[in-house]
């Protein structure tokens, strides 16, 4: 199994380092661009919501973003010491209705289900901790 960790601030700046190193680590695991595509955009979600909303304080934090490969599955944790937050209770988004009419949010969360094979949450000693799946060639 490859793994690599990478922690990150509270700060969108930090999408950049985030991408560069999805993007090595694809590389040296030798993993489909549309693979890198799909968890680079389901990540940069994730912290970009994080950063946005976890952190009302106004100080600066860490994230800690692992991810792994081993067996064709790609396993992806995100932990942070933010404002409990479970993304797994968000309702499916209706998305019949207009965008007018459709509640404002929730479409990055649904975003993530449907580019991960697996989407999990616990709270843990004051951390979020999201655990991510997906297996390549699904």
């Amino acid at each position: 199994m490859v793994k690599k960790q990478m922690i990150l601030k509270n700060n969108l700046d930090e999408l950049e380092k985030l991408s560069a190193n999805l993007e090595e680590f694809f590389e040296e695991n030798d993993i489909a661009p549309k693979i890198l595509f799909q968890v680079n955009l389901v990540l940069d979600e994730l912290v970009t919501n994080i950063i946005s909303y976890a952190y009302p304080d106004g100080l600066v934090h860490e994230m800690l973003i692992e991810i792994s490969f081993a067996d064709s599955t790609i396993n992806l944790t995100v932990s942070d010491d933010g404002v409990a937050f479970d993304p797994t209770t968000i309702p499916e988004p209706d998305l019949n209705q207009s965008a007018e009419e459709r509640e404002l949010g929730g479409l990055g969360i649904y975003f993530v289900r449907q580019n991960m094979d697996c989407m999990e949450y616990q709270r843990l000693d004051g951390r979020n901790i999201l655990f991510l799946q997906k297996v390549v060639g699904s």
